[in-house]
């Protein structure tokens, strides 16, 4: 009896923790993720190797440092300000150089959610404009313009991937 008792209790346990267990908790957090393409492909690409950090961000937040193979990366938000900077070093051999590195400027406020009261509160984060510089850059779409906790490429970066001849 002692021993059914113990397993009944060990289902309820079990069943109250699976019961507790949100969606919500997967990502509390509203991060844009950015994906790199061809400019002349539209598809997407990986990058040889990056630098990425946050431009005049406390400690100039490295976000990723000579990282080898890589397809997205997340740009984070400052609640304290509305505007962020993030500064692309290309290092691969030819083009590693300070002259090309490209810098996405973002301009935003962030708007208080409330998902649930399981859930709690967290900030999206609504782009109101953003510029970016054209050395090996070529555009930058941000198709739904809201950064939410969704984990969702909302940022398009799209690179110079061919060498065009002029003729002089």
């Amino acid at each position: 009896m002692n021993k059914s008792l113990n397993i009944l209790l060990l289902f309820a346990i079990a069943f109250s923790i699976i019961s507790c267990t949100s969606e919500c908790l997967d990502n509390k957090n509203s991060i844009g993720l950015a994906g790199f393409y061809s400019a002349s492909t539209k598809k997407s690409i990986t990058i040889d190797s990056i630098t990425v950090y946050g431009k005049d961000a406390p400690g100039d937040t490295m976000i990723l440092e000579n990282q080898q193979n890589v397809t997205q990366v997340y740009l984070p938000m400052r609640l304290n300000t509305s505007s962020v900077q993030f500064v692309l070093h290309y290092e691969q051999k030819l083009i590693s150089s300070p002259l090309l590195n490209d810098t996405v400027t973002m301009n935003y406020e962030a708007i208080p959610y409330f998902a649930s009261e399981e859930c709690g509160s967290m900030y999206w984060y609504k782009i109101n404009d953003f510029v970016y510089t054209e050395h090996i850059v070529d555009s930058v779409a941000i198709p739904s313009m809201m950064i939410t906790n969704a984990d969702v490429e909302t940022i398009k970066i799209f690179l110079r991937t061919e060498i065009t001849q002029t003729d002089d």
